[in-house]
């Protein structure tokens, strides 16, 4: 049972990790959306829309997110977790 609690308190943490450095990405993307890419990427067009596109490709991004989660977690739930459950 030992084992049981250890094994468990090891996969919350990786996966609180793992949520961390991903929101942290997000975070990263977003200050470099309002701060860089408008200037870095459209550097014709007006600041403003610039700054608007950046941030418009970030929303895109983060709109996509939960779908790619979706489709992870049926790929995870019917080819990962059967094989790696098969192993124990």
């Amino acid at each position: 049972m030992d084992n049981d609690v250890r094994h468990r308190r090891r996969v919350a943490t990786a996966a609180g990790l793992a949520s961390a450095v991903e929101w942290y990405d997000y975070f990263i993307f977003g200050v470099a959306a309002a701060l860089v890419f408008g200037r870095q990427f459209y550097p014709a067009d007006d600041p403003v829309a610039g700054v608007l596109a950046s941030f418009a490709t970030f929303a895109a991004g983060f709109a996509a997110r939960p779908l790619g989660g979706i489709i992870a977690g049926h790929l995870g739930d019917k080819r990962g977790r059967n094989r790696c459950s098969s192993a124990r």
